[in-house]
């Protein structure tokens, strides 16, 4: 994706398509002329959600679809500085709020890269510039939004700031992230290239009739009165929240009662059932995957090897004493009594 393609109606589409891509461009609607724009390759078929799109903000949003088990919400922005970045990040707000509880949205992971027009020190502790108003208020979103994000270190060398950002709710979708050279001798800004884990293999579960807690009128109920005291934290917005937690609480029990009851029926003719419930219960029918570590090196590693080395080096680190704490070892003494 490229943002400030400073595109307009003057240039058509056609001259801007790469075979075997797909090609969805958003230019400025208001603002500036001659700035601004986004510009967007997909090599997969991709979905956009113009309804979530607003016109005051240069935000365009995806679905995308990568393997059978991994389907990215993928939202790219660019905030100008002269945006205000409180009604930019209610925006997302809003938009991240109506992706994880709308019926109509299900996704296993959610993507937000762009330029954000936002530093903040606590992503580039290295930086010799101090965290911007605008970072603080991005800082204090993604917090809120528990999104996490992970480009640490300068995407605008000029002023040794950390502006083009990747945020994700789910570590382990993102394989890697490299800064490549300038795209032209007039861009100010790093390429910032990410590589999506499409070969994460998701966790197993086991097939059974039971209550569908997705398409649960209640469980989108009680995420969007957690999100509505998240955003305005009063008693009566707690009260809300707890009272329909507790009733999607007895519904689920009802629900775990109801399937324990026909597990019970079917293991009594069938051993292989039981078994079968018995893996289900110790976790054993999943696979655990360890998201994308930091060595000492603060080089960010995701394959196995690598992953298994760092662990390995932390672990040797933690559990060898210097030669300066190491104290004698007692030697027994021998007596003439003896232990009965």
């Amino acid at each position: 994706m490229i943002v400030e393609t400073w595109l307009d109606n003057s240039i058509n589409t056609d001259d801007l398509l790469f075979p075997n891509y797909q090609t969805s461009r958003r230019d400025r609607e208001i603002g500036p002329n001659g700035y601004g724009g986004i510009l967007v390759y997909v090599r997969k078929v991709a979905q956009r959600y113009m309804q979530l799109e607003k016109q005051n903000f240069e935000t365009m949003f995806f679905k995308i679809k990568y393997s059978k088990y991994r389907t990215v919400f993928l939202a790219i922005c660019y905030r100008p500085k002269w945006v205000n970045v409180d009604s930019f990040t209610n925006h997302l707000e809003d938009v991240i709020d109506e992706v994880r509880t709308g019926a109509g949205y299900h996704f296993s992971d959610l993507i937000f890269i762009g330029d954000f027009s936002g530093h903040c020190k606590s992503w580039y502790p290295n930086s010799t510039k101090e965290t911007t108003s605008a970072g603080s208020h991005i800082y204090q979103f993604a917090n809120k939004s528990a999104l996490l994000q992970l480009v640490d270190k300068a995407t605008r060398p000029k002023s040794d700031t950390c502006l083009d950002l990747i945020f994700v709710d789910n570590l382990t979708c993102i394989q890697s992230i490299e800064l490549l050279p300038q795209l032209c001798s007039t861009c100010d800004h790093l390429i910032v290239k990410a590589r999506i884990n499409c070969s994460s293999e998701p966790v197993l579960e086991t097939p059974r009739v039971m209550y569908n807690y997705k398409d649960s009128y209640k469980l989108c109920d009680k995420n969007k009165a957690f999100y509505r005291y998240q955003r305005n934290k009063n008693d009566k917005n707690f009260l809300s929240y707890k009272e329909i937690s507790r009733s999607f609480e007895k519904e689920c029990n009802t629900a775990k009662n109801h399937y324990y009851r026909q597990i019970s029926v079917n293991i009594s003719t069938k051993s292989k059932r039981w078994w079968t419930l018995v893996k289900h219960s110790l976790g054993r029918t999943s696979k655990s995957l360890i998201p994308p570590i930091r060595s000492s090196s603060d080089k960010l590693v995701s394959k196995p090897n690598e992953k298994a080395d760092v662990l390995n080096d932390h672990f040797a680190s933690m559990c060898t004493m210097n030669s300066g704490m190491v104290i004698d070892i007692p030697k027994p003494i021998k007596t003439s009594k003896t232990m009965m």
